[in-house]
């Protein structure tokens, strides 16, 4: 029997594959969509750095606007208060800016800023005197830009400035007898402020953008501190003014 048994024939079977064993062809889709899910990752991220690279470093504008009336001194008394003030001004300004990071900028910004109003004169004959105040403040800043939003191929973005700032008011205050000066006194003065700023951007064509939005300018005591000013006996106040700036940049 032993003999024969070495004889006999051994027989395999092959067992079918159960529907739940990993097949060849659903192995191959799971690699095909995790490299083609990598290479959508790769080409998004490369087009990001590319838009970013591409922005430019240096950015120049010139713009202006308008500020809330000046209110440049107060008196208080036991029967009220009373303040002077000056009418709405307007400003014009240059400004460069320098990228740093995509949402972090440093930005200067020259800027001049002029009010003017009227008082009035007493006098017994004519020509009728008018008394005639002039505000003339030049500022030079330097501060950061935070800019939130792409800011580019085609889309808006927000910002907001924080520049520190030094103010030079240039006074002049005195009566007119029609264009002609006649009594005139001046005075300069230098005090610190800071302009905050705040709007939006929107691409106008290429490396052009426009800027729009909200100011605020705080200072020091600009003020007319002659003793013996008979037209302005108290020392000013400071700006601390709201006003509004629409501005054009061009990429450099």
């Amino acid at each position: 029997m032993g003999s024969y048994s070495r004889l006999l024939p051994v027989c395999r079977f092959k067992t079918p594959a159960s529907p739940s064993d990993p097949q060849p062809m659903a192995g191959s889709s799971r690699i095909a969509a995790v490299l083609l899910v990598s290479l959508l990752s790769a080409f998004s991220a490369s087009a990001a750095t590319a838009e970013e690279n591409s922005r430019p470093k240096w950015e120049i504008g010139v713009g202006g606007g308008v500020e809330d009336k000046y209110s440049f001194w107060t008196r208080h008394y036991s029967f009220g208060t009373y303040s002077e003030s000056m009418e709405t001004g307007w400003f014009g300004s240059a400004s460069v800016r320098r990228a740093i990071s995509n949402s972090i900028s440093l930005r200067g910004e020259i800027s001049y800023l002029r009010y003017s109003g009227s008082y009035g004169v007493y006098s017994i004959s004519p020509p009728v005197p008018r008394g005639v105040r002039i505000a003339e403040i030049p500022a030079v800043a330097l501060g950061v830009r935070l800019q939130a939003g792409p800011g580019g191929g085609g889309r808006g973005s927000v910002y907001l400035d924080l520049l520190p700032a030094v103010f030079m008011a240039h006074w002049t205050e005195g009566v007119k007898y029609g264009d002609e000066w006649g009594h005139r006194e001046r005075e300069n003065k230098v005090a610190p402020g800071i302009v905050l700023g705040a709007g939006m951007r929107l691409p106008l064509s290429g490396d052009t953008t426009l800027e729009f939005g909200p100011r605020l300018v705080r200072t020091g005591s600009l003020g007319w501190t002659q003793d013996d000013s008979f037209f302005t006996p108290e020392e000013p106040e400071g700006l601390n003014e709201f006003g509004l700036s629409v501005s054009v940049t061009r990429g450099l």
